[in-house]
């Protein structure tokens, strides 16, 4: 029996230090999308916010934070309840303790409310926080300083939507094969990617989630940020490439170069989780006794 749902994923271009013109901007970009009348809309990494971790370590950024009730959530949260679609809104979080941050997303559903997250282990989460935090420099003028600016997360939830499950990784957390595994043995159909990624690793951004979306048999909606952005007169160029990827890794939808911003629309079957996982035995044949030294320090 077919399972169909319809996902839009909005690639959005480049944002200002004008925070009143990137919700605006987004808000836009959310309003062409429920055109085609989406299940799920899905936004990139750090939502309505600039990506300021590009080597500035400034901390007038911190200013730029909410709560997971905070404004921004509250204007998507009715947008959400407004038009019946589940809306996954990444943004900047600020912790309950003062002085945490973190790179967050929030899953919130048609009646405009947070969808709870459950970790491995059975704790349940308000958002899934970005793992995997990255610090690096390539060549002389790309620099990255997300560790300046957020702690880390306590692991991959799934959240049980009314159509499907999901699970979300931001950005660098689609380079580890573990955390796309972890979130499809918990049920996960569909794995969500939110992006805001630059620089040289365009050239293996659609293998990558080709690979992965065929190694774990499972739907994959990864969106990206594109253009050119500047912030306090540093810039950086995000590729896009945003791409929608079935379970035996075909491309439903992508982004091609150039694009900025666009939306990328697929419906999805996700009876074809379950074929996948039937015609390439991938879970009937893991052999996990072998893979204690993935875990050990």
């Amino acid at each position: 029996m077919e399972r169909s749902i319809r996902v839009a994923a909005i690639q959005s271009g480049p944002l200002t230090n004008d925070p009143k013109r990137n919700l605006d901007y987004n808000l836009e970009l959310f309003e062409k999308a429920v055109l085609n009348h989406p299940d799920y809309v899905v936004f990139p990494e750090l939502g309505v916010t600039p990506f300021f971790c590009i080597g500035l370590k400034d901390k007038s950024f911190f200013a730029l934070a909410e709560k997971a009730d905070g404004p921004t959530i509250e204007v998507f949260s009715k947008k959400a309840r407004e038009y019946g679609t589940t809306i996954v809104l990444p943004f900047f979080e600020r912790g309950d303790i003062e002085g945490e941050y973190f790179d967050s997303a929030i899953v919130i559903d048609q009646n405009g409310n947070p969808v709870i997250g459950v970790l491995p282990d059975g704790r349940e989460v308000k958002t899934v926080r970005k793992n995997y935090i990255s610090d690096y420099r390539w060549g002389p003028d790309q620099v990255n300083d997300e560790k300046y600016y957020f702690r880390t997360g306590v692991g991959h939830p799934t959240f049980k939507t009314s159509k499907a499950k999901i699970g979300v990784l931001i950005c660098y957390e689609r380079w580890y094969p573990e955390a796309w595994r972890v979130l499809s043995l918990k049920g996960a159909e569909i794995i969500i990617i939110a992006n805001a990624s630059a620089g040289f690793v365009s050239e293996n951004a659609i293998c990558l989630l080709k690979a992965n979306s065929a190694m774990n048999a499972v739907f994959c909606v990864c969106v990206n940020k594109s253009g050119l952005e500047s912030i306090k007169n540093t810039s950086a160029s995000y590729y896009g490439l945003s791409a929608i990827i079935d379970p035996k890794g075909n491309v439903l939808s992508q982004a091609k170069p150039g694009d900025e911003s666009i939306i990328l629309t697929a419906n999805l079957d996700l009876e074809k989780v379950h074929e996948a996982r039937t015609d390439l035995f991938v879970y009937r044949d893991r052999r996990p006794e072998f893979y204690e030294v993935i875990s050990s320090r």
